[in-house]
């Protein structure tokens, strides 16, 4: 059986320096990063751009992290030529220039120049690359495709874990700013999907939303959120069930469901009444007379009585068969209203 190999044990004095050394590198490490976020905000104050762009431009866009071509003694030479020939005056030979160059570069022994001349032409290549390399501006959507490329590469780890573990995880990644270009991003297995909906409700998606808000936009977004996602819903379920009550009512007056209407034509609300003779009773705002779309109410309490008047074990708002009676004077107010 192999033995593993045991790490020496340090002595009192040796655990006290690698804590002493541990505790001065992270004290170096947040003095950076005070130095940093104080840039940050000093470079946006002075140019009028928010600190987040300002951390994006510094943190993605720095030479120290680009990738640099290899340094090589021949461009070096050909560069250094080139140098010599703008500081005499010589004029430019047009797209033949650089063959000029390549040629008279050519004629240079690499290996009889001195290591200091070696020198001395690459630290000249590379600085005046340095000096003359373009400002890289990172735009917004380079967010968005960091993101997406980030996803790509953890999400198979992640199942990966899940499967070999039995492990469940639920992720999520939101707008930090109503301005990101990016979409909001979950992802969960099923059981704490099962469990999203049991305990709070709602699933990952919809909660991952609601955080959103909140990010974004602060607790008057939640609250936006949730009304615009609830009058949505309310209208979708009241027209729902106007539209099935209709169709039944009309089945049970014996009209075959090909001569029944395909959709609830609100606006023309009057002429189908007088048309099948069903109408509909104890609608809540305004009255039996004053039927119209749902999407034509102003507040969520009304769309919220209206719905609850529908449904239910005894909704008080439900479709009629008019007796002839009724039916003759719906028809007689028709015929008024369009002849005045």
């Amino acid at each position: 059986m192999a033995r593993t190999r045991q790490r020496p044990k340090l002595t009192t004095e040796q655990r006290a320096l690698v804590r002493m050394r541990t505790d001065l590198m992270w004290k170096a490490i947040q003095q950076q990063r005070e130095a940093y976020n104080e840039s940050i905000a000093q470079l946006a104050a002075d140019h009028s751009r928010s600190e987040q762009w300002v951390a994006t431009q510094l943190f993605r866009g720095g030479r120290e992290v680009a990738q640099q071509r290899k340094k090589n003694l021949y461009n070096a030479i050909v560069h250094d030529l080139a140098k010599k020939h703008r500081a005499a005056g010589r004029p430019s030979n047009g797209r033949n220039t650089l063959k000029d160059l390549a040629q008279e570069a050519s004629t240079i022994d690499i290996d009889s120049l001195s290591e200091e001349e070696k020198e001395r032409l690459l630290t000249q290549l590379e600085e005046d690359r340095r000096e003359h390399a373009p400002v890289r501006k990172v735009p917004k959507k380079d967010a968005g495709i960091e993101i997406e490329g980030t996803l790509r590469r953890i999400g198979p780890e992640i199942d990966g874990v899940a499967q070999r573990t039995g492990a469940q995880y639920m992720f999520l990644i939101t707008r930090g700013d109503v301005t990101d270009n990016f979409a909001l991003r979950t992802t969960s297995t099923q059981k704490v999907v099962e469990a999203c909906m049991h305990l709070f409700k709602c699933t990952p998606d919809e909660m991952a939303a609601k955080i959103e808000s909140y990010v974004t936009a602060g607790l008057p977004g939640i609250v936006r959120a949730a009304g615009s996602k609830r009058s949505h819903q309310l209208k979708s379920e009241i027209r729902t069930k106007v539209f099935e009550g209709l169709r039944a009512i009309l089945t049970e007056k014996g009209i075959p469901e090909d001569d029944q209407p395909s959709t609830m034509k609100w606006a023309h609300y009057a002429e189908l009444v007088c048309r099948y003779g069903v109408a509909l009773e104890g609608w809540t705002e305004g009255g039996n007379d004053a039927v119209c779309n749902p999407g034509d109410f102003k507040t969520l309490s009304q769309l919220e009585r209206l719905h609850a008047a529908l449904h239910g074990n005894s909704p008080s708002c439900y479709w009629v068969i008019l007796d002839d009676t009724e039916w003759e004077a719906r028809k007689e107010a028709r015929r008024s209203a369009v002849l005045s």
